[in-house]
């Protein structure tokens, strides 16, 4: 009888032991996935442009309680611009960062030297709300809108503007009619949230659109700003206001939720043409609303959580996070995250690439270059259409794709 209780207790303690070791296992797991904050702020408005990376991925350009404040990350020492009261901003090369600020009763466009405190001032009106740069020296897209709320709902009309050595070109005005009259509906941070496509250097508009007979579906296209030239990305059914998308590194793909927040990735080389797309969710187990694409490598952010482009989930990185925002650095080793209560900022994520994303590598920054230089001849009328047209497809056949 003793023999027999001794087995039972040796047998026991070997399972107290394996489920102690599956345990530590399973702590470990825990442990790579969840990355830390390395630190957290609050007092930041929870809205794209609230946050930007400088160029050299080392400082945070941030709107803090209504002000402008630089972040150095490696010291964590912040300064406060003063006399600034910002909307927007955005970071540009060369230490300087383009703001969109209150001044006095109207709205200024300011290119601001962060090292000096000086700026030169850009042309802006009262409904202006957004400013990106789009490409050296002072090239700037600003987005404007105008809000009528009427007894049938509420019909927006949306500009986005080209400034350049003082000049300011408009090339997009488009008005889309929504079916509320609410009044804190807000319509523009679809647009606000994206930026410039890399290698293509367009504008992603999404554009919702609610017919009478159909289910109502929001279009994503692109716009150039040198051109002013449209192309289609892909239709989606939804019935979001507002649809965030965000590029890969090398812009050949966009990622996407749908109206369950679920990831898709969509491949944007193909017009999209009358057909709703019905892409399949990369992964069903997370859920978004903001997908942010890591510009160096295969990852990216929703609802709290890092996915690879193929699916697969890398780790939870803030919880209860599902409306959460992701800004990555530019060299893809940090991450701001925005919720609606604190922003955090992640560190050492490592990117990596998976067929088939690719990096923005020396070949894809020759065929942008070459690119600017055609959209040039075009805007000057030293080409024809369809020559443009040609030779920008003679251009992506070299990197294997076709340009759109």
């Amino acid at each position: 009888m003793q023999m027999c209780e001794f087995v039972v207790k040796a047998q026991n303690l070997v399972i107290i032991l394996l489920l102690l070791i599956l345990s530590a296992c399973s702590l470990q797991y825990v442990s790579k996935t969840e990355t830390p904050a390395v630190y957290s702020m609050d007092g930041i408005p929870f809205r794209p442009g609230a946050v930007s990376w400088s160029p050299d991925s080392a400082r945070l350009a941030l709107i803090k309680n209504d002000q402008h404040f630089l972040y150095d990350y490696s010291t964590g020492i912040s300064r406060r611009i003063p006399e600034i009261r910002p909307l927007f901003l955005d970071w540009a090369p060369g230490g300087r960062v383009v703001v969109l600020r209150e001044k006095g009763s109207g709205r200024e466009i300011i290119m601001l030297d962060v090292n000096s405190n000086t700026y030169q001032s850009m042309p802006a009106d009262e409904g202006t709300e957004a400013v990106r740069w789009l490409n050296p020296p002072d090239d700037v897209i600003a987005l404007s809108t105008n809000i009528n709320r009427l007894t049938i709902g509420t019909f927006v009309t949306y500009k986005l503007f080209r400034l350049k050595g003082g000049q300011r070109d408009l090339f997009l005005k488009r008005e889309s009619y929504f079916p509320t009259r609410n009044q804190v509906r807000e319509f523009t941070s679809a647009w606000l949230y994206q930026g410039i496509r890399p290698v293509h250097e367009s504008v992603l508009i999404p554009e919702y659109h609610y017919p009478p007979a159909v289910l109502p579906y929001t279009y994503l296209k692109t716009v150039d700003p040198v051109t002013g030239l449209e192309e289609n990305i892909m239709k989606q059914k939804s019935r979001r206001f507002n649809v965030s998308a965000s590029w890969s590194p090398d812009g050949s793909r966009l990622a996407v939720s749908n109206d369950e927040g679920l990831l898709i990735i969509e491949d944007a080389g193909a017009d999209a043409g009358e057909t709703l797309e019905y892409n399949m969710p990369v992964n069903y187990e997370i859920r978004g609303w903001h997908p942010s694409w890591n510009p160096k490598g295969s990852q990216i952010y929703l609802g709290g959580w890092l996915i690879r482009s193929d699916g697969e989930a890398m780790g939870k990185l803030v919880r209860d996070a599902v409306n959460s925002i992701g800004l990555w650095s530019p060299d893809g080793e940090k991450l701001a995250v925005m919720t609606e209560s604190k922003t955090f900022i992640f560190d050492a994520l490592h990117p990596s690439f998976h067929a088939p994303d690719r990096p923005l590598d020396n070949e894809l920054m020759n065929v942008r270059d070459k690119l600017r230089l055609l959209k040039g001849l075009f805007k000057d009328g030293l080409i024809l259409d369809s020559e443009f047209h040609a030779r920008r497809a003679k251009l992506f056949e070299k990197i294997g794709g076709d340009g759109k």
